[in-house]
C-alpha cells in the first residue's frame, strides 16, 4: 500500500505550538521520519533517544538526505543555520504530534490486533478503504509504542480512515497503545499461543489483547473472531468498557459475518458468507480458511465506519499475499520449475497449521512433490517441545512429501514423526539451505514457515538468488 504525498503535513509553527519547542519554523514538513536512511526529502526528522541509540548523532545525516527540518533535544553546535526546533523531550514531541494529528482530523480510527493474522488484515483493510477515501495505515509493522505515534504523526488533517495495528509482547502494551490511538473500531483477529513464554495462559493473553478496549468510547465497534475459544471473555471486557456495539466474523452458525464455504480457484479461492442475513460471496488471491476469515473482519470494519461493504468485497480480489506471509512464486532452479510458497515472516502453532493447509489445497506440477521447510517456533515457554511435536497430525494431513525440520525445537516434531515421512533433520537454517536447494525437482511446491528468529528466509533468500542467476543464464 503506497500512502499519498502531503506536501504539508505539518508547518513549523504548529509543531511548535503542539510540542512547546522553541527555534526555527520557519518550514513545511512533508512527512516524518525517525531513521536518517529511509528519509524522505522533506520529512521532518526526529531525533530519539533510546538505550542502545541516540538519532541526535544522525541529524547532519537526516539534512544531508533532504530533512526539512530536525526534532531535537539538542541542536546542533556547529550548525546553528539548519532548521532545528527544540524540545525537552523529543519521544514526548512525537507522541505530542501524534495527539495532535488525531485532534485535527475526523479519520475513524481502527486498531487491529491480534495473536495472528494482524499485518495481512491491517493491508487487506486499508487497501479496500483507501478506494472509498483518503486511508492512513501502519507501514509494515511499526506497531509498538514508537511505531504507532509514528504512524499517526504522518496521518494527513483531511484523512477519511485511519488503519492501525498494534503489537505486544506483555501486560500493559496495549492498554498504553489504545490510550494514544482511542479507537472507533477494534479488530481482534484471533487469540493464540503467541509469545506464549512471557504469559502464564492463553487467557492471559486474551486479557492483554482486550486492553484495546480501553480507551473506545461506548459508541465504538469491537470486531470479534466467534470462533475464539476465548470470544466470551473477549466480548466480556468490550461490554465491561461500556461498547455495545459488537460484531462477530467466524465459522460459528450465529456469527454476523458468518462462513458459509470456501472453493479453491485457479488464483485462490471464492468465498461464500452470510453477512447479516444476506448472502454474499467474493474472490480472493489469497489461498487458506484464515485468509477468508481475516477477509471478512474487513468487510465487518468497512460496515463499521459507514463503508461501501459490496465495493470493498469487490476490491479484495485485487489484493495479493506479501513477501513472508504466503506470497507464491514460480522459479526456476536449475532448470526445475519450483513453485515457492513464502510464510518465512513468523511462526506459532494456529499459523503452521494454517501453512500446512493451504500447501495441502496446492497442487504440485509435473507429478512434483509438496515439501515442508519449517523452522522452529520461538517464545512458547516451557512447552515449546510439545507444540512442535503436536504439529504431526496437521503435517501428515497436509500430504507433505518430503519434510525438513530446521532448529533444535523443530527436532521434537521430526521424532514425533519417526520415520512416518521423508526428510531431514538440520540445527539451524545455515546449514540447511545449500542442501535442500540441490534436491529441489521439476514440479515441487515448498512451503517455508518458521518464526522470525529462525532464519526462514535464509531459504528464500537463496532460492531468489538461484532463480535469478538462472534467469541470467537464458
Amino acid at each position: 500500500m503506497t500512502e499519498a504525498v502531503n506536501h504539508n503535513l505539518w508547518i513549523g509553527p504548529d509543531v511548535a505550538a503542539v510540542t512547546g519547542g522553541h527555534g526555527n519554523i520557519d518550514w513545511v514538513a512533508g512527512g516524518v521520519s525517525i531513521d536518517s536512511r529511509s528519509l524522505n526529502a522533506g520529512d521532518l526528522f526526529i531525533a530519539l533517544k533510546g538505550p542502545n541509540f541516540d538519532g541526535h548523532k544522525f541529524v547532519a545525516s537526516a539534512f544531508d538526505h533532504g530533512a526539512a527540518a530536525a526534532l531535537v533535544e539538542q541542536a546542533p553546535v556547529n550548525e546553528p543555520a539548519l532548521p532545528c526546533l527544540q524540545v525537552l523531550d523529543s519521544y514526548q514531541g512525537l507522541l505530542d504530534l501524534a495527539d495532535a494529528a488525531i485532534t485535527r482530523s475526523r479519520a475513524k480510527r481502527i486498531a487491529v490486533t491480534g495473536s495472528v493474522g494482524k499485518t495481512g488484515t491491517k493491508e487487506m483493510l486499508a487497501r479496500v478503504l483507501e478506494n472509498q477515501g483518503r486511508t492512513a495505515a501502519t507501514q509494515g509493522n511499526l506497531n509498538n509504542h514508537i511505531g504507532l505515534p509514528l504512524s499517526l504523526a504522518r496521518m494527513a488533517k483531511d484523512t477519511e480512515f485511519g488503519v492501525f495495528e498494534l503489537g505486544m509482547n506483555a501486560v500493559g502494551e496495549i492498554e498504553a497503545l489504545s490510550e494514544m490511538l482511542k479507537p472507533d473500531v477494534a479488530i481482534i483477529t484471533r487469540v493464540e499461543l503467541v509469545h506464549a513464554e512471557f504469559f502464564k495462559n492463553i487467557e492471559e493473553i486474551a486479557r492483554a489483547k482486550g486492553e484495546v478496549f480501553s480507551s473506545m468510547a461506548a459508541n465504538a465497534t469491537a470486531v470479534l473472531n466467534s470462533d475464539d475459544e476465548n470470544f466470551d471473555l473477549l466480548a466480556s471486557l468490550a461490554r465491561d468498557t461500556g461498547i455495545e456495539n459488537i460484531i462477530t466474523f467466524g465459522e460459528h452458525n450465529n456469527a454476523d459475518v458468518g462462513l458459509k464455504n470456501t472453493t479453491v480457484t485457479t488464483h485462490g479461492q471464492r468465498v461464500e458468507m452470510s453477512f447479516f442475513g444476506e448472502t454474499m460471496a467474493f474472490d480472493l488471491r489469497l489461498q487458506g480458511r484464515h485468509w477468508a476469515l481475516n477477509a471478512m473482519a474487513v468487510l465487518a470494519a468497512v460496515s463499521a465506519v459507514g463503508g461501501d461493504v459490496k465495493k470493498a468485497a469487490d476490491d479484495l480480489k485485487s489484493i495479493s499475499a506479501m513477501a513472508g506471509r504466503g506470497q507464491k512464486t514460480v522459479m526456476d532452479l536449475n532448470g526445475a520449475a519450483v513453485v515457492m510458497i513464502d510464510e518465512s515472516y513468523n511462526a506459532s502453532p494456529a499459523s503452521m497449521t494454517a501453512a500446512l493447509e493451504v500447501l495441502a489445497t496446492t497442487e504440485p506440477l509435473n507429478r512434483g512433490r509438496r515439501i515442508a521447510i519449517l523452522g522452529d517456533m520461538l517464545e512458547l515457554g516451557e512447552q515449546s517441545k510439545r507444540y512442535h511435536r503436536e504439529l504431526k497430525e496437521a503435517v501428515l494431513k497436509s500430504g507433505t512429501d518430503y519434510l525438513v525440520c530446521v532448529g533444535p525445537d523443530m527436532k521434537a516434531l521430526w521424532d514425533a514423526l519417526s520415520g512416518e515421512i521423508e526428510g531431514q533433520h538440520f540445527q539451524n537454517s545455515e546449514q540447511a539451505s545449500p542442501q535442500i536447494s540441490k534436491q529441489l525437482r521439476d514440479g515441487d511446491v515448498v512451503m517455508i514457515k518458521g518464526s522470525k528468529g529462525s532464519r526462514m528466509d535464509i531459504f528464500v533468500n537463496q532460492f531468489k538468488s538461484l532463480n535469478r542467476a538462472q534467469g541470467d543464464n537464458n
